[in-house]
């Protein structure tokens, strides 16, 4: 008899083999006895190497199924901004991005300021008011204009 192992923790097809025979049960019954060991079943996988794809069982059908396989791939934890590599079939790709963050503390370039004065310009020219982080104090144009300006001085070389 023909069975199918699979990896224990990630369910990803692994080999067929032979069946082991149950000795003790096999000459109780006089007939062949198979054991099932576990992380194998005698379900056979009934789906083709697919690039970029596992197979991997599922227990709840007893059948297999395709899992994108990102084994290799760079990403980046979404909540910490922590990068890592995938090592192992990895399935909760929830948590997880391709897009590196942006650095902590990165300051703009003098052209992004300028863009970003521009744009706060606009928006009190829209009548738009903009809220002071520090409370809900709005700010006039000429207010944002002096401190983007200062700021625009004291990031230059």
């Amino acid at each position: 008899m023909k069975i199918y192992q699979y990896d224990p923790i990630s369910l990803e097809y692994l080999e067929e083999r032979d069946a082991p025979l149950d000795p003790i049960q096999s000459i109780k019954a006089g007939k062949d006895i198979f054991l099932l060991p576990s992380a194998s079943t005698k379900t056979k996988p009934n789906l083709s190497y697919k690039h970029g794809f596992a197979i991997v069982y599922d227990r709840a059908s007893d059948g297999w199924k395709y899992v994108e396989d990102n084994r290799g791939k760079t990403l980046w934890d979404k909540t910490s901004g922590e990068k890592i590599v995938i090592s192992e079939l990895f399935l909760n790709m929830e948590d997880y991005t391709d897009k590196e963050p942006q650095k902590l503390g990165a300051s703009l370039s003098n052209e992004e300021l300028l863009v970003q004065i521009e744009k706060l310009k606009q928006a009190v020219e829209n009548n738009l008011s903009i809220s002071n982080v520090e409370g809900s104090k709005t700010k006039d144009a000429r207010q944002l204009e002096k401190e983007s300006q200062d700021e625009l001085g004291n990031t230059k070389s």
